[in-house]
Order: structure tokens, then C-alpha cells, then sequence
């Protein structure tokens, strides 16, 4: 069963609420900051695990933090 970390469940929360009431201009440059720091994760964790396809993950990082951030409905302490 996934299990969230509720600090960080609130803070993906406050960010998604500041995204969605900022203006249009605003909102872009929050979500490619927010890409970028998921793309710098991503390459840690290749780097730690040692082997990893990064051309396919940093391709799709600026339309799943949309996704995620401002699209869909969802909530990572309810992942089901």
C-alpha cells in the first residue's frame, strides 16, 4: 500500500492552490521551476541507482507536473 509523507502532501497542495490562483504568466514560470526540481530528483536518482533511460524521463517532465499540478483532481495522501 502507498503511504504518503504528509509534509510533503501539503506542500505539493500549497503549491498546486498558489499555481491555480495566479495569473496565466505567473503560473507558467511556477510549474517550469517546479519541472526543472523534478528533472534535478530524476538525474539524483539515476545517478544513485546507477543506470537509467533519462532521455524519455526528462521529455515528458513539463506535461506531468502540468498534469499533476493544475489538471487533474489528485490527492498523494489518497493515491488510490
Amino acid at each position: 500500500m502507498l503511504v504518503a509523507d504528509h509534509d510533503q502532501a501539503s506542500a505539493w497542495r500549497s503549491f498546486r492552490d498558489a499555481a491555480l490562483a495566479a495569473d496565466p504568466a505567473t503560473r507558467a514560470l511556477m510549474l517550469a521551476r517546479q519541472a526543472d526540481r523534478a528533472r534535478l530528483r530524476d538525474l539524483e536518482m539515476i545517478g544513485r541507482a546507477g543506470l537509467g533511460h533519462i532521455g524519455g524521463d526528462l521529455s515528458v517532465l513539463d506535461i506531468l507536473t502540468v498534469l499533476y499540478s493544475v489538471v487533474l483532481r489528485v490527492d498523494p495522501e489518497k493515491p488510490q
